[in-house]
């Protein structure tokens, strides 16, 4: 039996210790700002950066991997598994996974290769694919990780905040009805991805601080086994959720990751958010 090949785009917040630990292909995507296209990768994932995006005149474009780039994937794996599992961001987000769908049409008689749409992004993404290819790397079949990343969908939230809705109006992920949620207080809303969609946290009061809706967040779950507090370093908080989160839950490690580049061109660079995995 081949072992089983994990695939997935760089939306997905992967620290690169991990991604070679356990042999993850990422398929970059690309990000336009003005006239320089940049390579979605880890040197991205700075400050200085995100100040870049935060002071640019024209707005951050998402341009996604081709099918022709996810079939020179798939042929370079079969080299060596006939087994692929693709975990892609999100297909509300963007048309990656269509991609992923479309670049294994010619290889699918002598490959099994097999697309997920997460239904997630940024870290959550990373949790879901990191799982998945540890179970790979401990032996798991291409449908006892499928089994697997489907089960785990569900358990994975994400919320954000984010400083200004402007760039998810931009990109057409923005929902009039939630302007009424944050009028009351001038800030804006929590927001989260649900089932692949961004929507507001309606069951929540949008009252306080962004870090204070965040804790709110993560508190309505009694037990948990991850939580991650992301942010891009340009509004203040993610230490303070952090510290309040360890005192929630003793013992609990709380992970502190920046939020990518192609997440922060669709929600802009000054964000906040958390990941909780539930048991």
């Amino acid at each position: 039996m081949s072992i089983t090949r994990i695939v997935t785009d760089s939306t997905a917040e992967l620290c690169p210790e991990i991604v070679e630990a356990l042999n993850i292909t990422v398929v970059p995507m690309r990000i336009r700002l003005g006239t320089e296209v940049m390579v979605d990768g880890p040197e991205l994932r700075t400050p200085e950066f995100y100040h870049t995006l935060a002071e640019a005149n024209a707005s951050p474009t998402v341009l996604t991997p081709t099918a022709d780039e996810f079939a020179r994937v798939y042929r370079r794996l079969g080299r060596e598994t006939n087994d692929i599992v693709t975990i892609t961001v999100s297909g509300s987000l963007n048309n990656t996974v269509r991609a992923a769908m479309q670049g294994r049409t010619g290889l699918l008689g002598r490959m099994n290769i097999q697309v997920i749409d997460s239904q997630l992004a940024s870290r959550a993404l990373g949790i879901l694919v990191a799982d998945a290819a540890r179970a790979a790397c401990a032996g798991a079949s291409s449908a006892e990780v499928v089994r697997l990343v489907r089960g785990a969908i569900s358990r994975i939230y994400f919320a954000f905040y984010a400083e200004t809705l402007d760039h998810l109006q931009r990109n057409r992920l923005y929902d009039q009805s939630w302007a009424t949620l944050g009028s009351s207080s001038g800030v804006e809303p929590l927001l989260m991805i649900e089932e692949g969609e961004i929507t507001a946290v309606q069951r929540m009061r949008n009252r306080g601080t962004p870090v204070e809706r965040l804790f709110e967040f993560v508190a309505e779950f009694p037990k948990v086994t991850v939580v991650d507090v992301l942010h891009t370093g340009l509004i203040p908080g993610a230490s303070e959720i952090k510290s309040q989160v360890e005192q929630l839950y003793p013992g609990q490690t709380v992970g502190e990751h920046i939020i990518g580049p192609t997440f922060s061109a669709y929600a802009g660079p000054r964000c906040l958010g958390v990941v909780v995995c539930d048991n």
